[in-house]
């Protein structure tokens, strides 16, 4: 993107729960395992044709969108967020917690120089992203 002056961003996104007082995480590898799988087949459908998808395990997925700065991330943001949500349901039937999709992207050259400083703009984005949603439900007498 650098050599060719166009713009690049990441996007990552992965489910995040958040549990009430009290509850323990019944969310296992095998219900992660479901959801990049789901979300990959859904997640397809939102993006463009020159974006690329990527199982991260554990970590999520990872889009990768040549050609898109700081206004079509959020675009594609917003249409996963709307794509995504009936897997996150099916997710959250297995679950005792409230499962939401925690994303975060950069782009360049608006936010990040180059690409180590892009990914990890991103990276820093989703570790916040998700303590945010993780953060225990209170319970309804506090």
């Amino acid at each position: 993107a650098r050599r060719g002056g166009y713009p690049f961003s990441l996007l990552l996104m992965r489910p995040a729960v958040a549990f009430g007082e009290g509850d323990g995480p019944v969310i296992g590898a095998a219900l992660l395992g479901d959801w990049n799988r789901l979300a990959l087949r859904r997640a397809c459908r939102s993006v463009r044709e020159t974006d690329v998808l990527l199982d991260l395990g554990a970590d999520g997925l990872l889009a990768a969108l040549p050609f898109a700065g700081c206004d079509a991330l959020q675009r594609l943001d917003t249409r996963l967020h709307d794509a995504l949500r009936p897997v996150l349901r099916e997710l959250g039937s297995g679950c005792r917690g409230r499962i939401s999709l925690a994303t975060a992207g950069a782009s360049f050259p608006e936010e990040a120089p180059d690409w180590r400083s892009l990914l990890n703009l991103a990276l820093d984005r989703m570790s916040a992203a998700v303590a945010e949603r993780s953060i225990r439900l209170q319970s309804r007498a506090a």
